[in-house]
């Protein structure tokens, strides 16, 4: 028999398909039909084959699993019969000169580019993070704010690619002060005293930033607005990241921001909660977090 520690993993890997399979239900519908581009179509799978698969395990346990409408894409036959439902494009059987070229260049456009970076898709970044594991948390924990310093809390975990989410909790409305938290991530130092890191992390002012920095490669840069900030106090705000080899997209509040490029740090690093970058706090005010990792590295 499984322990319980297995069961709930596995409850916890179905809620967690399913917030990913409503994430890409809701991009497919903003197109239409013939024109989904497939990084959506095939994360839809994906996630579908992830929930199929832990309500077996689940089941084979003796657990009980209900049935989401969202877990098949089943529709009726005139026999009454359910069949999987298939979609084929339009666009798909072959056309001949300058329309069948722009189209097809339109369907990589939209799966590999994003403002900043050609490397993937939302979509994509969350199907690439289907089976990662955790290998951290949930954890809380509270950081202390001062006008002058830096204040952080590593969680150990030394990662490259990896999945990590942190609510913070306000520690005063930002009409009171200035404050700013986030993450670390990719953060190491060599025998040589040299050091990399990178920085994801929003401010009081509404803006987010990602900030990175390695001896022989140089700094990197990435900052915009952030439209859905709370700002008051006690208010949370969710900051997520998925970091896969070259790129990364940040999420604020379960909405995507942007994929950018970390190509500069590729080594792995640790992953580390902190206070005070650029906006620096009012003394002795407590920043609550509450963080998860999840990684594919072995």
């Amino acid at each position: 028999m499984p322990s319980q520690q297995e069961i709930d993993e596995q409850q916890e890997l179905l809620i967690t398909h399913r917030k990913t399979l409503l994430v890409l239900l809701k991009q497919r519908a903003q197109h239409t039909e013939a024109y989904v581009p497939p990084s959506i179509e095939n994360g839809i799978l994906l996630a579908r084959d992830n929930i199929h698969h832990c309500k077996e395990t689940l089941r084979t346990w003796g657990i009980t699993v209900d049935d989401h409408p969202n877990d098949t894409d089943y529709i009726k036959t005139k026999d009454n019969q359910r069949t999987i439902r298939t979609v084929i494009p339009k666009w798909l059987p072959i056309t001949i000169g300058v329309s069948a070229l722009f189209f097809a260049t339109i369907i990589i456009w939209q799966t590999f580019n994003t403002n900043r970076t050609s490397q993937f898709s939302e979509a994509t970044a969350l199907a690439l993070t289907q089976n990662a594991r955790l290998i951290y948390g949930p954890s809380s924990g509270s950081l202390s704010n001062y006008p002058d310093a830096v204040t952080f809390s590593d969680s150990k975990i030394k990662v490259s690619n990896f999945e990590a989410e942190v609510t913070f909790t306000n520690p005063y409305s930002a009409n009171e002060g200035p404050w700013s938290y986030g993450l670390m991530f990719r953060r190491w130092q060599n025998e040589e005293k040299q050091y990399g890191y990178f920085y994801y992390y929003v401010t009081s002012d509404g803006k987010w930033y990602v900030k990175g920095s390695h001896p022989k490669n140089g700094n990197t840069f990435f900052n915009g607005q952030v439209p859905n900030l709370n700002l008051d106090i006690s208010e949370t705000n969710k900051l997520k990241i998925i970091a896969i080899d070259k790129s990364a997209s940040i999420f604020i509040n379960d909405k995507y921001i942007e994929t950018v490029d970390i190509s500069k740090n590729l080594e792995p690093g640790n992953i580390t909660v902190a206070t005070g970058f650029d906006q620096k706090g009012i003394s002795e005010k407590k920043t609550s977090y509450m963080i998860t990792i999840r990684s594919s590295d072995k």
